[in-house]
């Protein structure tokens, strides 16, 4: 009779329906599967619910909370914050 040690058995990951290939040992699965996986959900306020941790790291740029610089003045801002700073930026181009 063949018994195979659970330390040898592998999982695959839940979110697996959302692209994860991994197969992993029991003991490494809770880790995975909460901190490490890129398919895992995730969601965001300031969006629509964001998938998984892939899609929001491909939408991250675009983020309303995201830090950006002008390019004429310099000063850091939220990108929520951008289309107003460019019609008051006190530096202006010639």
């Amino acid at each position: 009779q063949l018994h195979t040690h659970p330390s040898r058995i592998r999982i695959r990951c839940r979110y697996q329906i959302f692209g994860c290939q991994k197969l992993l040992r029991y003991e490494s699965l809770e880790q995975h599967e909460n901190n490490e996986c890129e398919y895992r959900y995730l969601s965001c306020t300031n969006f629509d619910p964001v998938r998984t941790v892939k899609e929001f790291e491909q939408r991250q740029p675009d983020c309303i909370t995201t830090d950006i610089k002008c390019e004429l003045c310099q000063q850091t801002m939220k990108q929520s914050q951008r289309e107003q700073h460019f019609v008051n930026c006190d530096t202006t181009t010639e």
